[in-house]
């Protein structure tokens, strides 16, 4: 799944506009039919080091929906994918995902409130306080 993912993520991004419009169908198709436990790891590794910033964006948000999904059943598999990567991009500049880190960190943000800046002590005081902007900010 991991390769698969990536490979997906990448077509996201891709100039071929009908590479780009068969890649989400097909992550949708891989979605509904792989345990959402299973991807969930492979989705912030693309969000985190896919090569494309668009790319990555869509992985995030990606990673947003699979949260939801799976916080009620497995919280910890959500804190150690999708809150370790959403805290690891807090700092990005790109608007690409600069805006679908601040999503998927609100998201995460109604999913275990205050919990979620509990796992962000251990960070620089400038980025805690950028968490607390990003989720209170709507």
């Amino acid at each position: 799944a991991p390769a698969l993912v990536q490979a997906l993520g990448s077509c996201l991004a891709s100039s071929n506009a009908q590479v780009r419009c068969a890649a989400s169908p097909c992550l949708d198709a891989l979605f509904a039919t792989v345990e959402p436990g299973a991807l969930l790891g492979p989705v912030a590794a693309a969000a985190l080091y896919g090569s494309n910033p668009r790319a990555r964006g869509a992985m995030l948000e990606r990673l947003g929906e699979l949260s939801v999904s799976l916080h009620p059943t497995r919280p910890g598999l959500v804190v150690k994918h999708a809150v370790g990567a959403g805290l690891k991009l807090l700092e990005e500049a790109r608007p690409e995902l600069r805006n679908a880190t601040i999503s998927l960190l609100r998201t995460l943000h109604s999913l275990r409130g205050i919990s979620l800046f509990d796992a962000a002590q251990r960070l620089p005081h400038e980025t805690q306080q950028r968490l607390h902007c990003a989720v209170q900010q709507h």
